[in-house]
C-alpha cells in the first residue's frame, strides 16, 4: 500500500533521478515512475536515500549486482531489465 503523503513531490524526485550517466538516468526514472508511487514508506525512503548517493557509487550498486543485494536495488534492476 503506497503512503498517502509522500516524502517528497514526485517532480522534485524527478530532478534527482537526473544524473551524469545515462544508464542512472533511466533506471532511477522507470522505477520512479513505476514503482515508487505504489511503493510503501520504507522502500520509498530507501529510494530518496540512493539518490543521496554519489553517481560512480550508485552506478556500482545497480549494475553490478552482488548475493547480498538490498530487495529495492534488486527491485530496481529487475523492473527494467528487457523481459
Amino acid at each position: 500500500m503506497a503512503i498517502t503523503t509522500p516524502l517528497e513531490p514526485v517532480s522534485k524526485l524527478r530532478l534527482r533521478c537526473r544524473r551524469g550517466m545515462l544508464e542512472l538516468d533511466l533506471m532511477l526514472n522507470h522505477y520512479l515512475t513505476h514503482h515508487y508511487p505504489h511503493a510503501d514508506f520504507e522502500e520509498q525512503t530507501q529510494f530518496i536515500d540512493l539518490l543521496t548517493m554519489q553517481d560512480p557509487q550508485l552506478y556500482q550498486m545497480l549494475l553490478n549486482q552482488t548475493f547480498s543485494d538490498p530487495p529495492l536495488l534488486q527491485k530496481i534492476r529487475k523492473s527494467f531489465a528487457p523481459s
